[in-house]
């Protein structure tokens, strides 16, 4: 039976929905006289390093214009091009259709994967942008990833063909489908009404270095003990391989 068809039924609830921003782990990477295309290989390296848990399903990346002198971003200022918005072909409808850019003046880009290549062609693009005072050149500022395919571990969630899933307000359990992958189930999110991905993943360039964040919104990978979060641990463990801090343990 399809997901909307179970909507507003009774479900037993095997999973819930954190209240926003959910469990959030903070961490910083020192990166000092890193160029731009330095800083914005590392930040993609944060997204490869999840491979085996998440895949990212769209990825913005929002321009800033940056001062040659000042070492840092003209706030005051935006460049002609807000970002980019990537959009996977392969998401789903009802999820595209949700997808909303931070910045005005986002390009909308229908993309078949998000990875290095689309990384250097966006790059390329904002390159070649402009902003309109001198000293200033356009460059990427931060990077989003506002919707996730993630995997479930079936030992931590009774699984069928769906997965129950409760809302942040505990309003009700939506039945959210299961996409298997060989024996891997995974799920999609934000989707049906819920607002959260299963993990949000946001980067900002900054002085010195990147910030960093990592939200993880739904339970199956928050709970002590569980496959799921010890999968996020393994996570956050490469990241510290990387050279990455943990800011703050939640």
């Amino acid at each position: 039976m399809a997901a909307d068809a179970l909507a507003g039924k009774e479900l037993p609830m095997n999973a819930f929905v954190h209240v926003f921003p959910g469990e959030e782990f903070t961490l910083q990477r020192r990166m000092s006289n890193a160029s731009g295309v330095a800083l914005a290989d590392a930040s993609f390296a944060v997204i490869e390093r999840a491979s085996s848990l998440l895949e990212p399903m769209v990825l913005e990346i929002a321009c800033g214009c940056y001062s040659i002198s000042d070492h840092g971003f003209a706030i005051q200022h935006r460049p002609r091009r807000g970002g980019y918005l990537a959009v996977r072909n392969d998401l789903p409808e009802d999820i595209a259709v949700t997808v909303r850019p931070t910045y005005a003046a986002t390009e909308r880009l229908a993309v078949s994967r998000i990875d290095r290549d689309l990384l250097a062609e966006i790059l390329g693009r904002i390159e070649r942008d402009s902003c309109e005072e001198d000293g200033l050149l356009a460059a990427w500022e931060s990077m989003f990833v506002n919707a996730t395919a993630a995997r479930i571990f079936p030992d931590d969630t009774n699984l069928d063909r769906v997965l129950n899933l409760e809302d942040d307000r505990r309003r009700h359990v939506q039945a959210m489908p299961i996409d298997w992958r060989g024996d891997e189930p995974w799920v999609i999110g934000p989707r049906y009404g819920i607002l959260s991905p299963p993990f949000r993943l946001h980067v900002t360039r900054g002085f010195g270095g990147l910030r960093l964040g990592i939200d993880v919104c739904w339970s199956p990978w928050t709970q002590p003990g569980s496959e799921g979060r010890r999968a996020v641990d393994a996570y956050l463990m490469a990241l510290a391989s990387l050279g990455c801090e943990l800011e703050d343990v939640p």
